[in-house]
């Protein structure tokens, strides 16, 4: 997701050890939510 690329570079690191994701829900990728969860 692009907010985690820009935390990323931000922090200059390639990793973070924990992300907290929220708002991945029907509502705002209708059908493909599953994936947009799995992207993250």
């Amino acid at each position: 997701m692009k907010s985690t690329e820009q935390n990323l570079d931000r922090l200059n690191t390639g990793h973070l050890d924990m992300v907290f994701v929220h708002d991945v829900s029907l509502n705002p990728h209708r059908d493909e939510w599953i994936t947009k969860f799995d992207e993250v």
